[in-house]
């Protein structure tokens, strides 16, 4: 347990972020026997809230699903049924950026292999959930190659459509 600790802080004196949450995880698994809940809590939630400074989600995600056992052997039935809804949320977000991410190499594979009717139907069925998402990121990623795949198969107002969205 020392040296995880001792870890941690030298992760984070060289800049290494993510390694230093990973470290917090483990940590809070192995103190857990020894200290307890209340200590495998604090070092999860630290790991948290670097995860959370830091841009992490994935890690974020991880301390935070390891907090929820905590939570309630330490009795914090109320705080851990709280963490495991905004984990869902976040998971939920995640799953459907790694959805999208998939569906549009697909997409833009079937356009540069000219099966141009193939990747505007791959198309349609990734635009609505990018409206959806609340990440630009992922109206990023899918309108410019939708809007390719639109105006391949004659769809201009289509087109037209997304690229104003992806503007706005």
């Amino acid at each position: 347990i020392v040296d995880m600790r001792r870890a941690v802080e030298l992760a984070l004196e060289q800049g290494l972020g993510r390694d230093a949450a990973i470290i917090l995880n483990n940590l809070a698994i192995e103190q857990w026997p020894v200290e307890g809940p209340g200590a495998a809590l604090e070092a999860l939630r630290e790991g948290q809230a670097l995860s959370e400074r830091r841009g992490i989600e994935d890690i974020w995600r991880q301390c935070a699903a390891t907090s929820l056992t905590y939570l309630i052997q330490a009795g914090s039935w109320d705080e851990a049924l709280a963490l495991a809804g905004e984990v869902e949320v976040r998971l939920e977000q995640a799953i459907l950026q790694n959805r999208l991410e998939v569906g549009a190499t697909q997409m833009v594979v079937a356009a540069r292999r000219g099966q141009f009717e193939r990747a505007a139907g791959l198309s349609g069925s990734l635009v609505a959930p990018a409206r959806a998402s609340s990440e630009c990121t992922v109206a990023a990623l899918i309108f410019p190659a939708a809007t390719a795949c639109s105006l391949a198969v004659g769809r201009s107002s289509e087109a037209r459509e997304l690229l104003s969205e992806l503007g706005a």
